[in-house]
């Protein structure tokens, strides 16, 4: 995954900003803007961009009656924020917060429950740090994958009507059901083998070379960011974790 702290040095900000930008750069489609820019910034074009919120995620976990996943760690996270809370005005932690915990092990979750689990990020474990919460989120979307992906979808109208409505309503407009259905029907016999595999950017340090590294904040407005180091290194590596030996 390319991390959303990644410094655009043409923009001058974190590459999780950008999509701000898109209603002034690409006004009829602002999802386009970042794709373009970080598109140029890894040396492979986005051919197809979408947008996904929060709320959508847990709609698709309980269209599907709920996702498996298999918590690693125990922990409990005291500053969950809670929903639809204007955090301008109001200041009571008690409103501000809600508690959520996991146990480690098998669960079922529901689109509630996975949204805290991939979200939280203050347990008073390591679980509380960033890399953490990266670590659940990329193996709750390969659970995710992997719940679309069963057979058994196939036979259970009720499902298969809500995703329908669900594609219809969220995804159409940036690739069409026609669209989806072609690309699906020429996988059709990979189906199985459909998964997500996560690879993470070497980061400099004292002992290891690296493609990105942590510059002192003060030169960033005082924002924890990376950096690239070398722009032809970090196009190779990034080509290389996606498969592609080179690029035209």
């Amino acid at each position: 995954s390319i991390p959303r702290d990644l410094w655009s040095e043409a923009y001058k900000t974190k590459i999780n900003a950008l999509y701000s930008y898109g209603p002034e750069h690409t006004p009829e489609k602002p999802e386009q803007f970042p794709a373009d820019a970080i598109g140029e910034l890894i040396g492979v074009p986005i051919d197809y961009t979408v947008v996904v919120d929060m709320n959508t995620i847990a709609t698709i976990v309980d269209a599907l009656g709920g996702v498996s996943v298999d918590v690693e760690k125990s922990f409990t996270d005291t500053e969950f924020p809670n929903p639809d809370v204007d955090v301008t005005k109001v200041t009571d932690p008690v409103i501000l917060y809600s508690t959520v915990s996991f146990e480690a092990g098998p669960q079922l979750l529901t689109g509630k429950r996975f949204l805290e689990y991939i979200r939280s990020r203050h347990s008073d474990s390591e679980e509380g740090t960033d890399d953490a919460r990266s670590r659940r989120q990329q193996k709750a979307l390969s659970a995710l994958v992997e719940s679309a992906k069963q057979k058994s979808l196939l036979t259970n109208p009720s499902k298969l009507g809500n995703l329908y409505k669900l594609y219809n309503n969220s995804f159409n407009k940036y690739l069409s059901i026609e669209e989806a259905v072609s690309i699906g029907y020429k996988f059709r016999d990979q189906v199985d083998s459909l998964k997500i595999n996560n690879h993470s950017l070497s980061v400099e340090s004292q002992n290891e070379l690296g493609v990105l590294t942590h510059p002192n904040p003060r030169f960033y407005d005082n924002q924890w960011v990376y950096t690239i180091v070398n722009e032809e290194n970090f196009k190779k590596e990034v080509q290389k974790k996606l498969g592609i030996s080179s690029h035209e």
